[in-house]
């Protein structure tokens, strides 16, 4: 079976890490980013327009830092010991990056995640679609959403920007949750 794996807050804590670098870099307290869970993949509005600059300037540099979600690599090692393939597949492009490709597979060999199949686009249902994917974990409602739209079986990982919307997929709360799920189902 061929399993797709978000980065961002699916194998790592992203939210939380890069809280610190927004409130620095747009001049804002850090309670009130908390409060209005605002970080980098959701800056406030009169933000956006600087997301590039702020990408370019802390993105590449800190991937290798961001700390693991708790047993990602252990299972994803379980998960590939079951015989599944592991395609990592992330949203990230040059206009966040130097070298998205790179910088995210330093990233990935760093913190010891294995993987068969690295992506680095933010059409990820093209690459299910391609890669003939059978199970996608992304914790985007939108992504999972479209994905399981054209058949494909999803896994939200729960997050705090999903965790307040009611959606019709089934959601995971951790790593040993998805091992789980992948022995029982797969």
């Amino acid at each position: 079976m061929n399993i797709g794996i978000d980065i961002d807050d699916t194998i790592t804590d992203s939210f939380e890490y890069f809280m610190k670098f927004v409130a620095k870099y747009f001049n804002y307290d850090i309670n009130y980013l908390k409060e209005n869970n605002f970080s980098y993949n959701n800056l406030p509005e009169n933000c956006k327009k600087y997301e590039y600059d702020f990408a370019k300037k802390y993105y590449d540099k800190s991937l290798p830092l961001i700390p693991l979600k708790e047993g990602a690599c252990e299972y994803i090692k379980k998960i590939k010991k079951l015989g599944h393939n592991i395609f990592i597949i992330t949203a990230r492009d040059t206009n966040m990056y130097e070298d998205p490709y790179a910088s995210t597979k330093n990233q990935l060999e760093i913190n010891n995640i294995y993987y068969d199949k690295l992506f680095c686009t933010f059409d990820k249902v093209s690459i299910c679609k391609t890669e003939k994917v059978d199970l996608f974990i992304d914790d985007s409602i939108k992504n999972c959403t479209a994905i399981n739209n054209i058949g494909i079986d999803t896994l939200l990982f729960n997050s705090v920007l999903n965790e307040e919307q009611n959606v019709n997929i089934r959601r995971v709360h951790n790593w040993k949750e998805i091992f789980e799920y992948i022995k029982q189902t797969y």
